[in-house]
């Protein structure tokens, strides 16, 4: 952590500069993270100066992963792997490939047997330069579609945005707002950092238990909620953070708890009050976080990972993911690979359900090697959204 603390200014003048710049790659989220999620792993940041300036950050931690208690391969991963929704290695723009070289080349001098690079943009530089370099150290390499990101271009008028839609949609959403303001004393909060901040981050929270309450998972327990008190603090400060909130007759039913970077708006956590769902309290506050964005100059609204239909009707486009494993060539490494190999065939469904297999290897958590499992697991953020 000392290490990252003392990067903080160069590291906010490198995102200033990176073309992969995003919330998620910021200080305070990956430092807040690292507090929480990281145990018993050593932290990697490979910095690259050129002429004194920072030109490139690679955020990593090294990790054993161990089958029945013996650690069996050194793993390493991005920082915020998990519940970070887009990671990448910063780079300054135009120094891509000097910073990615110096990168690798540094690794691959370094004993580990299998780098996991998740949640990386297909657009990302590092999409292309990272297989290309690695290959060159005559390390396997495997690049997968990993998820997708729906993302609503915003324009400057809130009616150019309407336009973007078809007239039956916006009388229903309309129509929506109309009937909850008619039968209910309705609110809208946002809040940048405001001093009740703590207050609306609690009602949040509530509202994000209850609309879960029938599916728990560990991004609904303790822990996941306390780092998201710390980083909404952290953020605050950098004024970085919009948390919304629909009330009802003075009650919290609908949440978004979204964080601001560059003109974005990642949408993190979205939620509402099942009991609410028939009242369709989530489309109405969707649709005064995107007029309140455009009112103040936003230029994206990144719903982040998951395609749920709700997403698409508000004329988002797809943003799709990869996953990059990069494996060591070395005798230990390629019985493992041979192991997972015979593993899938042996699950493999009699014949004519292949694609059933198939899905089960595509629904494995990210980083998940099969044999062994993952401390810091990534598991898909739920969240909610209506369906009208």
């Amino acid at each position: 952590m000392d290490q990252l603390l003392a990067l903080r200014e160069s590291w906010e003048g490198l995102l200033a500069r990176a073309a992969t710049a995003n919330v998620f790659l910021t200080p305070e989220w990956l430092m807040a993270w690292c507090r929480y999620y990281v145990k018993d792993a050593t932290l990697r940041v490979i910095v690259v100066y050129e002429d004194g300036e920072l030109i490139g950050l690679a955020p990593l931690l090294v990790e054993h992963q161990s089958v029945c208690g013996i650690p069996l391969l050194k793993q390493i991963k991005f920082l915020g792997a998990g519940v970070s929704d887009r990671l990448d290695i910063l780079a300054a723009s135009g120094k891509e490939r000097e910073a990615l070289e110096q990168i690798t080349g540094w690794l691959f001098a370094q004993r580990w047997d299998v780098w996991d690079v998740d949640e990386l943009s297909e657009a990302s530089p590092t999409a292309e330069l990272l297989p290309r370099l690695a290959r060159r150290w005559g390390a396997p390499v495997e690049v997968m579609r990993q998820s997708v990101c729906p993302v609503v271009k915003l324009p400057n008028d809130v009616e150019d945005y309407r336009s973007t839609r078809h007239r039956e949609f916006w009388k229903k959403v309309d129509y929506y707002g109309r009937r909850l303001r008619k039968e209910h004393e309705l609110e809208v909060r946002f809040n940048q950092g405001a001093a009740d901040l703590d207050r609306d981050l609690e009602g949040f929270l509530d509202v994000y238990r209850a609309s879960f309450a029938a599916r728990p998972s560990p991004l609904t327990d303790k822990r996941f909620a306390d780092f998201r008190r710390d980083v909404v603090g952290e953020m605050a400060r950098q004024k970085r953070i919009l948390l919304a909130l629909l009330l009802v007759d003075g009650t919290p039913v609908s949440g978004q708890l979204c964080f601001l970077y560059q003109r974005t708006c990642y949408a993190y956590n979205l939620c509402h009050d099942p009991s609410f769902s028939k009242q369709s309290v989530g489309t109405v506050l969707q649709w005064e976080v995107l007029q309140y964005l455009i009112e103040h100059g936003y230029k994206e609204y990144d719903f982040l990972r998951g395609a749920e239909a709700y997403k698409y009707r508000w004329s988002a486009s797809s943003v799709y993911h990869q996953r990059i494993r990069i494996w060591r060539n070395t005798r230990k490494v390629r019985l493992v690979r041979a192991a997972l190999r015979v593993r899938r065939r042996s699950q493999a469904n009699p014949i004519g359900q292949a694609g059933e297999v198939e899905a089960e290897e595509r629904s494995r958590p990210a980083g998940a090697l099969g044999l062994i499992p993952q401390s810091n697991e990534a598991i898909d953020r739920p969240q909610t959204g209506e369906t009208e």
